[in-house]
């Protein structure tokens, strides 16, 4: 669940993924302790500190995002700056992330990624999640 970990545990999901505008992560912790898969959001530097209770870490934005376009991008410096003082929570990738741009980011240092526009806005959605996938390293099945 985005942004509302109250609306995730009333709806019986597993977590609830915080942005910077959100309840901060310490005080959701606080509030549900351990019952709810929390994660973060991560855009820079100065935000490392926040995540420090939370489950795993969004960040971003690594390349220009459709979803975002207000966010600025910064680049796979960011995954490489950033990834060994967010450990040992894994971080994924977020940001203007598709097939072509995926295997970077793990190279740069990053657990996984998560997708937006590289799917919902495809042509050929079932094309585009093979592609990620492959991208990825991982199996599909036909």
């Amino acid at each position: 669940m985005d942004d509302r970990p109250d609306v995730a545990l009333a709806a019986g999901a597993d977590g609830a993924h915080l942005g910077q505008q959100d309840l901060p992560v310490a005080a959701a912790r606080a509030a549900f302790g351990e019952r709810l898969v929390l994660g973060a959001t991560v855009h820079g530097p100065e935000e490392v500190a926040q995540a420090a209770l939370a489950d795993y870490v969004g960040l971003g934005t690594v390349f220009p995002s459709r979803t975002r376009p207000e966010l600025p991008a910064r680049g796979l410096e960011l995954i490489r700056e950033l990834v060994p003082r967010l450990r040992p929570l894994p971080v994924f990738a977020v940001g203007g992330i598709d097939a072509a741009r995926a295997r970077a980011c793990l190279q740069a240092g990053a657990d996984g990624v998560a997708v937006g526009a590289a799917i919902t806005a495809a042509p050929d959605i079932e094309a585009a999640t093979r592609q990620l996938l492959a991208a990825l390293g991982a199996t599909t099945s036909p």
